[in-house]
């Protein structure tokens, strides 16, 4: 547990996982009202970014960057 090995299937099968939850959020309704709300009240403070990230950020995410997490 303490150095984990993050194999690259491993991070293209989660990779894939909070895709799929992206692009059904884009979808949804009361998740885009979400996150229209925190953009209004938040602006452009780090509170009104999804936790999940965006395509062009999670792509970018590579084995070195989760070791050195």
């Amino acid at each position: 547990m303490s150095k984990p090995l993050f194999g690259q299937e491993a991070i293209d099968r989660v990779r894939a996982q909070i895709l799929s939850g992206i692009i059904a959020n884009e979808r949804d309704l009361r998740a885009i009202a979400q996150r229209k709300g925190l953009r209004a009240i938040c602006g452009t403070h780090p509170y009104s970014r999804p936790n999940e990230g965006a395509k062009q950020s999670l792509a970018a995410i590579t084995h070195t960057d989760l070791s050195a997490a």
